[in-house]
């Protein structure tokens, strides 16, 4: 009865497969991967089936899908895994692409959230698969692929009593590359190739150089989905896992050039990146204006921190201007990603618990470093933030998110 339910789902009505079918049917081909291939095919079919009903779909779809299990004669058991693969559908992409990996509290989250069921584990990590590579060519991307195989991985390996992995360490070509910062003086670079391609810059530290080198990726067209952010003596290592737009990536000796022009004061990276803005801007009317950039300020579950939500329209030096924007508050970006979404994205920050915090009446807070802002809570940042974020030039289409973690900058 289930492989005929399943073979009925994924049968294409035309001559193409459709949005609904076409998940079952990219599940199908990962069912030789997990214990239950039957719950994963019908989780796959029901995981979006509370969309369009009010509410949040995966709460809706939840009461949904255990209906339907039980209509399917599903063991209650059963019926039980099928309603948490399409309560938490989202939860791996989610926690994988805004969360760090390396936090112990973020696995232990995750795990305490499929209440230690390893089978329900390695469903969802099917089903994300899934779903990503039949939502469009480039959703399942090397970066999310890595991130989300890395928790799950965290996941089974708190389930079996093992010890979580620490922080990873500096790589010996970073702390070569720091080496040769603290000698010379001047900024480095070092390409990676690989899948997904890396780019490693090391700076003299102080306070700018995450957006300095932000912005210099992006003005050699390269997208960032991720930055891993160290000190090591008196050097920022930063880390990032990137895409070009256009070929492949750029010769590593004009960006450090370019990044040594940025930091000598010899380039202006707003006026360049603006020019670059208005270059790639569509030409013609624009149909509709994009949708006003938003700041929210919450508490992060998994860390105790707090962290900050920034939702806007995706534009060429996201980065460098967020980053900017933090850095000119007196904040010290740790690490940040980036999540496609559409049509928004989501920048993600937050301060260590040690960190003073004042809540509005709207639930917004703002971090500080002992002491009251003279504004109200958050006004002061987000107004920069949003200073920041705004332009002139025409937003892409795509959008993303990134998630930040922060602490107070001590350099002046």
């Amino acid at each position: 009865m289930r492989c005929a339910t399943c073979r009925r789902a994924t049968a294409p009505t035309s001559g193409r497969s459709t949005g609904t079918s076409s998940r079952p049917a990219r599940s199908a081909r990962l069912t030789t991967r997990v214990a239950r291939p039957d719950l994963l095919l019908v989780g796959a079919l029901l995981h979006d089936i509370g969309k369009g009903r009010g509410g949040d779909h995966s709460e809706v779809g939840e009461s949904l899908a255990v209906q339907v299990g039980e209509r399917l004669g599903f063991p209650d058991a059963d019926v039980a895994v099928l309603g948490a693969m399409v309560r938490h559908h989202l939860l791996l992409p989610h926690t994988a692409t805004r969360r760090d990996l390396e936090d112990p509290a973020t696995v232990t989250r995750v795990v305490d959230t499929l209440g230690g069921n390893g089978l329900l584990l390695e469903l969802l990590e099917a089903l994300a698969e899934a779903d990503s590579l039949a939502t469009g060519p480039g959703v399942w991307s090397p970066w999310k692929r890595t991130l989300i195989h890395d928790l799950a991985n965290r996941c089974r390996a708190l389930l079996a009593g093992k010890s979580l992995p620490g922080p990873t360490p500096p790589t010996a070509a970073a702390t070569e590359l720091a080496g040769a910062v603290e000698a010379a003086g001047r900024p480095q670079v070092l390409l990676d190739p690989g899948d997904p391609a890396g780019v490693v810059v090391a700076v003299p530290y102080r306070c700018g150089s995450l957006a300095a080198a932000a912005g210099v990726l992006a003005l050699h067209s390269l997208e960032v989905h991720a930055a891993e952010l160290a000190t090591l003596g008196g050097v920022a290592v930063f880390t990032f896992t990137v895409s070009p737009r256009f070929g492949g990536l750029p010769d590593p000796a004009l960006l450090r050039s370019d990044l040594t022009r940025v930091l000598d004061g010899g380039l202006s990276l707003p006026e360049a990146l603006a020019r670059k803005e208005r270059d790639y801007a569509p030409r013609g009317p624009v149909a509709d204006p994009p949708a006003p950039a938003r700041v929210l300020w919450f508490d992060d579950e998994a860390t105790g921190a707090v962290v900050l939500e920034l939702r806007g329209t995706d534009r060429i030096g996201l980065l460098h201007r967020v980053a900017a924007a933090l850095e000119d508050c007196r904040a010290d970006v740790r690490w940040a990603k980036r999540r496609r979404s559409a049509p928004r994205s989501s920048t993600r920050s937050g301060w260590p618990g040690a960190a003073w915090s004042a809540h509005s009446g709207s639930g917004s807070s703002w971090p500080c470093s002992g002491r009251r802002p003279a504004e109200g809570p958050a006004d002061r940042d987000s107004h920069a933030l949003m200073a920041r974020l705004a332009g002139r030039g025409h937003p892409h289409s795509a959008s993303r998110a990134l998630s930040v973690r922060e602490s107070r900058c001590e350099c002046g």
